[in-house]
């Protein structure tokens, strides 16, 4: 019998299931933990439609809490089981006695074809609370993407065939289309259009902080309380390229470096943009690394990597008409 079952990721174990521990270092215990979250989501949602009632309590819970269930976002069994708390202190102010009648469908039981669907949508939906969230965070809403959160949390909920999945998965992404819009919205009016824009990203002694989220208005708070204070900010690259866009002005030293492998190389910035990170003995000894000043022994300068990445493209389509 195994002791958890995850599969969200690329890399979970033997390109099946993690059935033990997390390849990522998830604990069964967490697994457990957030498909139980994922479970009481579905029973607000059912218990929401069944009674009319909806609160911006209720679309806060099941956005942030959906965020949470998202692969490795949260690893703290205490916050989680405060969180079920919450959902449940919600459930019962509509009603606990109906609360407690709805059965919710065992998540990866059952034909592979339809637990693949099925979990497809409900993995989209994580994905979607994760930009809902951020949205959320600069004060921006749509009433149709809250309003799928429910319908999808409750479809989930519902045995269809593999048509009706389908239908279902295609009507998810378009609403996911219009979450993602809404993003760009709060993104572009809080904090300007993006523009290529040539950032410093070597590596300086001294204290730091590591930030490995994509959460612009937390960075940008932060930008701003370590200004001038001689305290560096590191981030993983592609958020280095995203916040820089927005802080070109700012006096702000910008830092990052590449890993693959536990070794950095310059090939692996420009070939594999989307696995830049601090090294795993900065980013897993934050602590210590504050204390020391340690830095890693490799660095280098990054310049524009988006711009030449956008010249190379360009040149490629001009070859090909």
């Amino acid at each position: 019998m195994s002791n958890m079952f995850c599969f969200q990721c690329q890399q979970t174990a033997g390109g099946s299931a993690c059935v033990n521990t997390g390849v990522c270092g998830k604990q069964p215990s967490t697994s457990n933990l957030q498909d139980e979250l994922v479970c009481e989501l579905i029973r607000l949602a059912e218990l929401s439609k069944n009674e009319n009632k909806h609160s911006a309590a209720a679309d806060r819970l099941i956005i942030d809490g959906l965020f949470t269930t998202l692969t490795n976002v949260n690893f703290d069994d205490s916050a989680i089981k405060n969180f079920i708390g919450r959902v449940r202190n919600e459930q019962n102010k509509i009603s606990r006695s109906e609360a407690e009648k709805i059965q919710v469908i065992d998540l990866w039981e059952g034909d592979t074809d339809i637990v693949s669907l099925r979990s497809t949508l409900l993995f989209g939906l994580k994905g979607m609370a994760a930009y809902a969230h951020h949205a959320m965070n600069l004060g921006y809403t749509d009433n149709e993407v809250l309003k799928w959160f429910y319908k999808g949390l409750c479809e989930v909920n519902r045995e269809h065939n593999v048509t009706e999945w389908i239908e279902l998965i295609m009507e998810f992404g378009q609403v996911n289309f219009k979450c993602m819009e809404l993003l760009d919205k709060a993104n572009t009016e809080s904090f300007g259009n993006p523009v290529p824009t040539r950032v410093n990203v070597d590596i300086k002694k001294g204290p730091f902080i590591v930030v490995s989220g994509h959460d612009l208005n937390d960075l940008s708070q932060l930008l701003e309380q370590t200004e001038k204070t001689g305290v560096n900010v590191y981030t993983t690259a592609r958020c280095c390229l995203l916040t820089a866009i927005q802080s070109s002005t700012n006096t702000i030293t910008w830092r990052a470096t590449s890993e693959r492998h536990g070794r950095a190389s310059r090939r692996n910035l420009r070939t594999y943009p989307r696995r830049c990170s601090l090294p795993p003995t900065v980013s897993c000894r934050q602590d210590r690394a504050t204390r020391t000043g340690y830095t890693p022994h490799q660095s280098w300068v990054m310049t524009a990597w988006f711009t030449s990445h956008v010249q190379e493209q360009a040149k490629r389509i001009s070859l090909r008409s």
